[in-house]
C-alpha cells in the first residue's frame, strides 16, 4: 500500500497519509469503465528545418484505450477486489503480437486504482532498475508473464493518477482558499501541490475542482506538470484527471497532454 505525508499548508500540520479513506462506496458487481487519451506533440529533431518540421509534426498525434474494472469483492482492508480489463488497439500491437490481458487489482477507499503485479517476473527480462521500467525490448513470452506485464503497464499509466487520489482523498472537507501538499517517500519524495478552486457537476457527478503542480525527473532532466482533477468526495473516486507536461523521448523534449475520464 503506497504511503505519502500530507502537509496541510494553512495549518502547517503534518499527518501521515496512508492512501485509505473512510469507506469504499463501490460494492461486487459495480463497474468502472475509464478513457485515456494522450495527445503529443513529438520534439523536432535538431537542425530540422522550420518549414519541414511543421510539414512532419503538424499536428499533435492522439492515442485514445479504455479499461474496465468489475468489482467482485470488498476486502477486510477496506479495498474493493476487482478484475481489471485493458482495452488497447493499433497497428503497432498487431503487428509485434502485444497481448494484455484480464488482470487483478484493486480500487482503494479514496479511488487509487491499483493492479497486482509481480516485479520479480520483469527483472532480467528488460528491466531498467534504476527506474523500474521496463525497457522498449521487453517481450513476455509466457501467459503469465504476459498478465503481469499487462498490470505492469497499467500500473505505470496510472501513476499519476493514482498520486492524484490519495492527495484529494485524505481532505475531510473542502473550501476557499485550501492548498495543501502531498511528499510520496518511495516515489523519490516526490511533491504535489493542490489547490482547491470551487465545486461544479462533471460527468454526472457532484465534483470538488483541484488544480495541482508536480515535477517529475526524465532522462532531460526535472520536467514540470499541471493540471485539474474532479474528485467525487461522496463517492470517493477521481471521476477525471487532466494534466499537461514534458513528452521525454529520445529525440527530445515534446509536450504532452493526458486526460483520464470515468465514462457514465
Amino acid at each position: 500500500m503506497r504511503s505519502g505525508i500530507l502537509i496541510g499548508t494553512a495549518s502547517t500540520v503534518l499527518l501521515t497519509a496512508f492512501g485509505v479513506a473512510d469507506a469504499n462506496t463501490l460494492k461486487a458487481g459495480d463497474s468502472l469503465n475509464y478513457q485515456y487519451t494522450t495527445a503529443q506533440v513529438l520534439p523536432v529533431p535538431a537542425g530540422e528545418p522550420r518549414e519541414l518540421a511543421k510539414q512532419m509534426h503538424p499536428t499533435p498525434g492522439t492515442d485514445t484505450f479504455t479499461f474496465s474494472i468489475a468489482v467482485d469483492r470488498l476486502d477486510p482492508d477496506g479495498s474493493a477486489h476487482a478484475t481489471i480489463s485493458p482495452h488497447y488497439s493499433g497497428l503497432v500491437l498487431h503487428i509485434r503480437g502485444w497481448s494484455f490481458p484480464d488482470f487483478e487489482g484493486s480500487v482503494l477507499a479514496d479511488g487509487q486504482i491499483v493492479p497486482k503485479y509481480d516485479l520479480s517476473l520483469l527483472k532480467g527480462s528488460g528491466l531498467d532498475a534504476t527506474s523500474s521500467r521496463v525497457t522498449t525490448g521487453y517481450r513476455p513470452q509466457t501467459h503469465e508473464e504476459q498478465v503481469n506485464f499487462s498490470a505492469y503497464s497499467l500500473n505505470q499509466r496510472l501513476s499519476l493518477f493514482n498520486d492524484v487520489a490519495l492527495g484529494a482523498g485524505k481532505r475531510k472537507a473542502f473550501t476557499d482558499g485550501d492548498s495543501w501538499r502531498i511528499v510520496i517517500p518511495d516515489k523519490n519524495n516526490e511533491t504535489i501541490n493542490f489547490s482547491y478552486t470551487g465545486k461544479q457537476s462533471y460527468r454526472g457527478h457532484d465534483v470538488v475542482v483541484l488544480a495541482f503542480t508536480t515535477m517529475r525527473t526524465t532522462q532531460n532532466g526535472p520536467s514540470p506538470v499541471k493540471g485539474a482533477a474532479y474528485y467525487d468526495p461522496q463517492e470517493n473516486l477521481l471521476i477525471g484527471l487532466h494534466f499537461e507536461g514534458d513528452n521525454d523521448t529520445q529525440l527530445g523534449v515534446g509536450a504532452q497532454t493526458i486526460d483520464i475520464t470515468l465514462q457514465q
